[in-house]
């Protein structure tokens, strides 16, 4: 089947522009207590391409915001991204080819959530999903022709440091789990699965370990003009905005949810210094960001589920920063 597929596309292929567009836009809102964070990514970004009479014949759209407004139904749902197809394809015609890919949404819900309403989801779905599309065509009518002629690939990778208890913190969360079992611990956790982690943590803190994650990087570009920055996980935004301040190229797409998802929520170093010094208040806040003894949203290691260390966005800065360096400087 994909091989079939490759050689339809190998003999349907056209030659092509490539344009890179933006425009304001804001579906969502930020999730989490101001005090952790309260930043959104308020565009959507498009990479289009139109055949040499100019006939526009695909688009990659990205946005940040958790497609979630029908949440709670019982059908599926390609949630607000099936309605800003839907707008743009009025516009430019059914044989046009969009595609979304999410931006940096770790802490981006579309609006409003399917669970904080009783009713009208598929109706807020749409009206959330028009409104990028209109968005998407007033960045596609902007957009900017990519004249360059180099095109590179990089990718890199690195190992994120887990926060591991100290004894007296593991024997604290023990206690509060006899004190007070959560009824959704650890997501879809359960008490059995609690006691399998807190076991494989008191090994890993008898033992002495130092647990880590794999964060994988890639990056396409089109010399300096453009990029797509693919990163893993459910990323939160700020690390989006910052992309957008740091990176050498003219025009920047950021997509997360790629190669890994096993590293899970990746917070901000501010989220996870103040989920460390008030775990409790942080669970109800920013759960992603909290640590122990607090109940939070982390990452499996070794049968054990826990937070992440405080210092990981600085690693991952310096780590993307060196990938679009070597993009530039290396052959093409």
């Amino acid at each position: 089947m994909i091989g079939e597929a490759v050689e339809e596309a190998l003999a349907n292929q056209v030659a092509v522009s490539l344009y890179a567009g933006r425009a304001a836009a804001q579906i969502g809102y930020n999730r989490y207590a101001r005090r952790f964070t309260d930043a959104i990514v308020p565009w959507v970004n498009t990479l289009e391409a139109r055949t040499e009479s100019g006939k526009p014949l695909a688009v990659l759209f990205e946005h940040a915001a958790h497609p979630v407004t029908t949440i709670e139904t019982e059908s599926l749902s390609a949630d607000f991204p099936a309605a800003s197809v839907t707008r743009i394809r009025e516009e430019l015609g059914d044989d046009m080819l969009p595609l979304f890919v999410q931006g940096c949404s770790g802490n981006i819900n579309a609006y409003p959530v399917g669970f904080s309403v009783d009713s009208g989801h598929h109706d807020n779905a749409e009206r959330a999903g028009r409104t990028l599309g209109e968005a998407a065509l007033t960045a596609l009518r902007n957009g900017v022709e990519i004249a360059a002629s180099t095109f590179r690939v990089t990718s890199m990778s690195l190992d994120l440091p887990c926060n591991l208890p100290s004894m007296p913190m593991w024997e604290e969360m023990v206690a509060r789990l006899m004190r007070h079992p959560p009824e959704t611990p650890l997501l879809n956790g359960t008490t059995d699965g609690w006691t399998r982690t807190l076991e494989a943590t008191r090994q890993m803190i008898e033992g002495g370990e130092q647990p880590h994650t794999r964060f994988e990087a890639s990056l396409v570009s089109l010399g300096d003009e453009w990029c797509l920055l693919a990163l893993p996980g459910e990323i939160f935004s700020e690390y989006e905005l910052w992309v957008e301040e740091a990176a050498p190229f003219t025009h920047k797409m950021v997509i997360a949810y790629t190669n890994d998802n096993s590293v899970e929520y990746i917070p901000t170093d501010r989220a996870l210094t103040l989920g460390a010094e008030d775990p409790v208040k942080a669970e109800r806040e920013c759960m992603e960001a909290t640590a122990w003894p607090g109940f939070f949203y982390g990452v499996e290691v070794k049968g054990a589920y826990l937070p992440y260390a405080c210092g990981i966005e600085v690693q991952i800065r310096g780590a993307l920063a060196g990938l679009w360096e070597e993009a530039r400087d290396g052959p093409s």
